[in-house]
């Protein structure tokens, strides 16, 4: 195996990983929860490396939105718990 292989097989490691973390949550209209990029790497990085694109890419991909709360300055992707 030389290193793009193993490269390629860390990054799909790590998506799998990301997944299975979004299974828990969902994209949220109302934008109650802003969670950031960083937060979400911070919540894997004891399992697995991403990059801040990887996750975006990602988050993207499954309709979650990058939303603005002008009165506390923050930003983020509206998301919520996931209901089961």
């Amino acid at each position: 195996m030389n290193e793009n292989d193993k490269s390629q097989e860390s990054v799909n490691v790590a998506l799998v990983a990301l997944e299975a973390y979004l299974q828990n949550w969902e994209p949220d209209e109302n934008s109650a929860m802003l969670k950031t990029t960083d937060s979400i790497l911070r919540d894997l990085d004891d399992m697995v490396e991403l990059t801040p694109n990887e996750v975006t890419a990602v988050m993207v991909a499954h309709g979650y939105q990058i939303r603005y709360d002008g009165p506390s300055g923050r930003h983020g992707w509206a998301m919520k718990p996931r209901q089961r």
